[in-house]
């Protein structure tokens, strides 16, 4: 379906001429005029005064500025459009973290092996930190798993494991990302714990997308979480939406065609081990949008 460009032009004594121009290139440039009311509405759209946008010309997912003049050079506001993309697909995953206690100190972590169902080749990169009181300790740094895979800790005394699942697909088009967060207390005993396993009702028209966030906290106060958009290479972030889940929210633009979407939840720190719950910290997750910008 083609674009097409939407307006209701309001005119005051003019001369029932009006020519659309677009800013291009640095230069205002002449699309296409239209006939109407001299004075009154004059209606742009699909079934009167139809003018097509051609993405040649304007790229998706870009903005540009737009004006009407008459034919005595009288000129309306100038306005910033966006030229509307389209989500094309995504790729996101159940990724349900669990652990089991040993006996004592002694905890086992397994990460289900369960890839996007349109990507089944995507690769596991696995990591488990430990967080007490001297700092933050690297336990389990793996990649390129293909498989469900456990891993038995022992001995580490009281702290939090912080155990995430990260996929990658081998062209980089894609990420996802799901995380739990475990808090013991140096025996047998978890003291609270998250679970932040990926979306579920995931659906889009256009550019709006709306979606859920699963997670589980357990003796823990989740005192805010929100949607933020990223482009494809982690940069440019911008809030979406505060809460869950997010319903029928337009995405911004970016430059590149995939957008990654994070989930993130503030925690209280005054609750959890130092550090895990530090700004900066990836408690949340995050899937990957495919859009057609170029």
């Amino acid at each position: 379906m083609a674009l097409i460009f939407k307006d209701d032009l309001q005119t005051i004594d003019s001369t029932g001429l009006y020519t659309l121009q677009a800013f291009i290139g640095g230069q205002w440039t002449d699309l296409r005029s239209v006939a109407g009311a001299t004075s009154g509405t004059v209606e742009v759209n699909d079934s009167q005064n139809t003018i097509e946008v051609d993405p040649a010309v304007f790229p998706v997912g870009k903005t540009f500025p737009f004006k009407w003049v008459d034919t005595l050079g009288n000129e309306s506001n100038v306005s910033n459009v966006l030229i509307p993309f389209k989500i094309l697909d995504h790729y996101s995953v159940s990724e349900n973290i669990s652990y089991t206690n040993n006996g004592a100190d002694s905890w086992t972590f397994t990460i289900p092996y369960a890839p996007p169902p349109n990507d089944l080749t995507d690769t596991l990169f696995n990591q488990i930190f430990f967080y007490c009181d001297s700092g933050v300790t690297t336990l389990i740094s793996e990649d390129t798993v293909t498989n469900t895979r456990s891993y038995t800790l022992s001995g580490h005394g009281a702290g939090t494991y912080m155990v995430e699942a990260l996929y990658l697909n081998n062209e980089g088009h894609h990420i996802n990302i799901a995380t739990t967060f475990v808090m013991v207390d140096g025996s047998s005993v978890v003291q609270r714990e998250l679970h932040v396993s990926g979306f579920s009702d995931i659906s889009y028209s256009g550019m709006n997308l709306s979606c859920k966030a699963n997670y589980t906290a357990v003796n823990a106060t989740v005192e805010m979480s929100g949607y933020m958009a990223l482009d494809g290479t982690f940069s440019n972030p911008q809030w979406i939406f505060l809460g869950n889940p997010l319903v029928d929210h337009q995405l911004p633009a970016f430059s590149t065609s995939s957008l990654i979407i994070s989930f993130g939840i503030q925690l209280d720190p005054a609750q959890w081990t130092a550090g895990v719950a530090a700004d900066g910290n990836m408690v949340g997750c995050v899937m990957t949008l495919l859009t057609n910008i170029a």
